[in-house]
């Protein structure tokens, strides 16, 4: 049940008063509507509706707010066929298509809301607050050229909305414009300190800097404001391991993957941190569900290979070095798997960086290094909020 303020209550119950005396100034009605939703007092919006409809209910403005009011309340399909009927009526307007393009937004409907939202934008006219809808719909349909030279050209349309700059810094991590993302995110959290996206975001970007106690506690606020989020869960986790702290990256990992399972640099995470508390079996299992999910990956087999390896079975080893070599002849983990069973050591950069990952392993709570880990954070990287 929502519970105006007493602020607020007061003039709800002052505009029924008003209403009940002048029943059909629908002017009156509109306003009273207005302050209730704004208040999330749906049952005192809910009668100003009824009154509105007493007076004329066939009312394009009052289908509008009645679209409104069933959006406000999480009712995605009853909102939309009320704003489809009403831009039937009126023709394409701002504010109609801003709230339909949301409605569509919410069913996953996300080319729906990209045709509503571009041509706003594409004539510079789109109101800030829809941008971070035009932005997510954007991802979603990984529509990265397209979204990148919207945010690159028009950032300064949305440049006081934290909601519309974190969504852009997210799209621009995924995007591989990580210095760019950064920057959106630093903003985004200037206006918002708590702005999951943003949170999420700095949190990637410093832990590609090897800064692991400040990643963890970006990561941490993200999931204090969403914890239902599971890129926040599995940044935690990296982070986390990044400093060592195994049983904690699992639990992250684990966290993140009951949220969403198909994220296969989440998998990894979790077959490293097994692995650093030397559950090879576990760490196989982890890889093996990776594998399910994306059979081209090098370092996937190339973990496999580590894991029969480190449970003595030579020839699986064998077999999933093969495999990782054929699609990446420089996987670094399946090279470093091939040259224990050779006797020889690599040299040059995956020997360093598979070596410090593997000395993490062996000690437990050695740090590892940062760019590994990043990279495999971002492996078959998927929007999921």
């Amino acid at each position: 049940m929502n519970i105006p303020s007493d602020s607020d209550l007061s003039r709800l119950v002052r505009f029924e008063q008003l209403a009940a005396t002048d029943p059909r100034n629908t002017a009156l009605l509109a306003d009273a509507f207005d302050i209730a939703l704004r208040a999330r007092a749906f049952d005192f919006a809910e009668r100003f509706l009824e009154r509105e409809r007493a007076v004329d209910a066939t009312s394009p403005g009052l289908l509008f707010r009645e679209a409104r009011w069933h959006l406000a309340k999480g009712e995605h399909g009853e909102a939309r066929a009320l704003f489809e009927t009403v831009r039937a009526r009126t023709g394409p307007q701002s504010g109609v298509d801003t709230h339909l393009a949301a409605a569509c937004a919410a069913q996953g409907d996300h080319a729906r809301c990209v045709a509503l939202l571009q041509p706003y934008a594409a004539q510079r006219s789109l109101p800030p607050g829809a941008w971070s809808l035009l932005i997510r719909a954007l991802h979603h349909e990984r529509q990265f050229d397209t979204a990148l030279a919207l945010v690159r050209e028009q950032h300064d349309a949305f440049a006081g909305d934290a909601a519309s700059l974190g969504a852009a810094s997210l799209l621009c991590l995924d995007a591989d414009d990580l210095r760019l993302a950064a920057a959106l995110a630093a903003r985004a959290l200037e206006l918002e300190p708590q702005q999951c996206e943003a949170l999420i975001v700095s949190g990637f970007a410093v832990l590609n800097d090897s800064d692991g106690a400040r990643a963890c506690a970006l990561f941490e606020a993200a999931v204090q404001v969403r914890a239902t989020e599971p890129r926040a869960w599995s940044g935690l986790g990296f982070a986390r391991l990044l400093g060592g702290e195994s049983a904690g990256a699992t639990q992250a990992f684990e966290a993140s993957l009951k949220l969403s399972g198909d994220h296969v640099g989440t998998w990894h995470g979790l077959a490293w941190s097994r692995l650093a508390m030397n559950d090879h079996k576990g760490a196989e299992a982890a890889f093996e569900a990776a594998l399910q999910r994306d059979r081209n990956f090098a370092e996937t087999h190339g973990g496999l290979a580590l894991t029969a390896y480190a449970q003595g079975r030579r020839d699986a080893a064998e077999q999933a070095v093969a495999r990782a070599l054929r699609l990446d002849r420089r996987s670094p983990t399946a090279r470093y798997v091939q040259a224990l069973m050779s006797g020889t050591r690599l040299d040059g950069n995956s020997r360093v960086t598979v070596e410090h990952i593997l000395e993490g392993v062996r000690q437990r709570n050695a740090a590892l290094p940062a760019k590994a880990l990043f990279a495999l954070a971002r492996r078959g990287e998927k929007l999921d909020s």
